[in-house]
């Protein structure tokens, strides 16, 4: 038996306002707390590892318990790296990495 389909709206919107909100509130203040701790050891490879595997986590993380969409959840954690202090360094060394995936990808 099939749900009716403003129940599937529903839990759809739900989900998606739920994701949100925990990345609003949670990620701005888990995430630059982690990229602090991260920055203080004075690793490079370190700091962008982790930029990288909380990019990739958030959105996997984000597909799997909220079921949004793979892209979304990367887009959000996107957002949230972004509202850390540390957004330009993270740019900055993460730029060796696109352009070596580009290099494989294309």
């Amino acid at each position: 038996m099939t749900k009716p389909l403003w129940i599937t709206i529903g839990q759809t919107l739900l989900q998606v306002s739920s994701f949100l909100a925990l990345m609003l509130i949670v990620g701005r203040r888990v995430l630059p707390w982690v990229l602090w701790q991260v920055s203080r050891t004075g690793s490079r490879e370190l700091f962008t590892l982790s930029v990288v595997a909380v990019a990739i986590g958030i959105a996997y993380g984000a597909a799997q318990v909220f079921s949004v969409p793979f892209a979304l959840g990367a887009f959000f954690a996107g957002m949230v790296m972004r509202e850390s202090e540390f957004s330009h360094r993270a740019a900055q060394e993460s730029l060796p990495l696109r352009d070596a995936f580009s290099v494989l990808f294309l």
